[in-house]
C-alpha cells in the first residue's frame, strides 16, 4: 500500500507529468485500490469464519453477514426489525438469485436496504421498509408511535418510562 508521501507524488504526476508518467500514475493508484480492497475483503472473510457470537443479537446479525455477504458493521438493525429483516432476505433470494446487499441500517426510524436486485425484489424491500416504520424498534409489535423517530409499541414508548439501554 502507498503511504501519503507516495500518495502525493503520484498526484502531482497526474497533474503535471508527462503522458507515460500520467499512466503510470493511473496504474499505480488502481493497483493500491485493488490491493486496500482485497485486505478489507479477506478481513471480513476473516471476521466471518473466526468470529463467536456472545449475544442472541450478534448471533442474529453474524447470520445474516454469513448470508448477505454484507461487511458487519453494515448488517445491524434495530432488535424489533430482525425478523423481518431476515423474512425479506428470503424473498429477495427467492426472487432474485443474483441480488447483492451492501447495507442494511435504519435511518429516521425506518428500514433502508442497499444492494442490487431486480424489479421483484426491489419491490419487497419497499414493502418491508415500509412496514417496518410500523413495528416497535425494540420488540416488533405493532408500533403506536414515534420516539426520536424510532417506532415504539405501548410498551416501550416515552409514555411508558421506558428509556432504552445505549
Amino acid at each position: 500500500m502507498m503511504n501519503m508521501d507516495e500518495r502525493m507524488a503520484m498526484r502531482d504526476l497526474l497533474a503535471e507529468g508527462t503522458p507515460e508518467q500520467k499512466e503510470r500514475a493511473k496504474a499505480a493508484f488502481r493497483a493500491d485500490m485493488d490491493e486496500q480492497r482485497k485486505r478489507q475483503e479477506e478481513a471480513q472473510q476473516h471476521w466471518v469464519d473466526n468470529y463467536v457470537p456472545e449475544t442472541e443479537e450478534e448471533k442474529i446479525t453474524h447470520a445474516r453477514v454469513k448470508r448477505t455477504g454484507v461487511h458487519p458493521a453494515n448488517a445491524s438493525v434495530p432488535r424489533g426489525w430482525n425478523t423481518r429483516v431476515d423474512k425479506l432476505v428470503d424473498t429477495i433470494y427467492n426472487v432474485d438469485e443474483t441480488a447483492t446487499f451492501s447495507q442494511f441500517k435504519s435511518k429516521f426510524g425506518g428500514l433502508r436496504v442497499y444492494g442490487t436486485f431486480n424489479k421483484a425484489a426491489t419491490e419487497a424491500v419497499r414493502q418491508a421498509e415500509l412496514d417496518c416504520e410500523f413495528l416497535c424498534w425494540w420488540c416488533g409489535a405493532l408500533a403506536t408511535t414515534k420516539w426520536n423517530y424510532e417506532p415504539a409499541c405501548v410498551d416501550h414508548s416515552s409514555q411508558s418510562g421506558f428509556r432504552p439501554k445505549w
